[in-house]
């Protein structure tokens, strides 16, 4: 793995706890606000307020609801700064995964986009295997009748319409 990989990584599973932390009723402050990009000396994971303006108000609380008070402040960058210390000061495996396991359910939009994207890649590699086949080589190992699947097989199902 190299060493961008490894960046991309670590930029994803803090995206993730930003993202599992977030308070969720539509997915929009989930999904479409929160964002991890580099800076000059690490990486910030951020609210975008221009895409999700309410989110200043689930952090600050309003007259009527006070219920997601402080989740950027005492939740999410707590649980990030948690997640790297067991990394990278104490090795701890099981906090690691804890929120490893956690980020991957606040990054499951963008574990589904590349799942689907190697699903593309791995069926294009099938047709193309495929297409390099001998079929009739293929009857003969395996024993296949040659030209049954042409001429069909009969059969005595009785089909009411």
């Amino acid at each position: 793995m190299s060493l961008r990989d490894k960046i991309q990584r670590e930029k994803d599973v803090l995206l993730g706890i930003s993202r599992f932390y977030t308070p969720m009723e539509s997915g929009n402050a989930r999904y479409n606000a929160t964002t991890c990009d580099d800076t000059d000396d690490g990486v910030v994971t951020s609210f975008d307020l221009s895409r999700a303006f309410y989110i200043y108000f689930l952090e600050e609380g309003t007259s009527r609801s006070m219920k997601h008070v402080g989740f950027i402040s005492q939740r999410i960058f707590p649980a990030q700064a948690s997640y790297l210390y067991a990394k990278y000061e104490t090795g701890n495996r099981g906090l690691q995964e804890y929120y490893r396991e956690n980020s991957s359910i606040g990054n499951y939009d963008i574990y589904k986009e590349r799942q689907e994207a190697n699903m593309l890649k791995l069926r294009e590699s099938r047709l193309m295997a495929s297409l390099s086949m001998n079929v009739k080589d293929i009857e003969k190992q395996y024993g296949w009748e040659y030209g049954t699947a042409d001429k069909g097989q009969p059969s005595d199902l009785n089909i009411w319409i």
